[in-house]
């Protein structure tokens, strides 16, 4: 029985590094297709993170990505 719950335990501690991993991963790879499904989805407030990350990675479009920040902000 312990020998189970250990199993269990380690599992789901696997689990949280590996998603940890996948939401790094994630971050290296926002595009502006994945920001906007947010925004679809009403996930606003990841929207304007995945917006942000975004401007800084492409400074260029930063005051782009800014107005739609703020319109997702007057939602």
């Amino acid at each position: 029985m312990k020998s189970e719950k250990k199993s269990k335990q380690t599992t789901a501690i696997n689990l949280d590094a590996l998603a940890d991993k996948s939401i790094k991963l994630l971050d290296d790879h926002i595009t502006e297709t994945y920001a906007g499904l947010l925004a679809k989805q009403n996930k606003i407030d990841k929207a304007i993170e995945a917006y942000h990350k975004l401007s800084l990675k492409f400074p260029e479009k930063s005051s782009y990505f800014a107005k739609i920040i703020n319109d997702l902000k007057n939602k």
